[in-house]
């Protein structure tokens, strides 16, 4: 369970960084 902890606090960051690219790409 403790890669669920920490996954959660690593995908957040990396969600907002990659959206914000793709965002006015597209």
């Amino acid at each position: 369970m403790a890669e669920m902890a920490v996954s959660p606090s690593v995908q957040r960051p990396l969600f907002q960084v990659v959206e914000l690219p793709p965002s006015p790409s597209p």
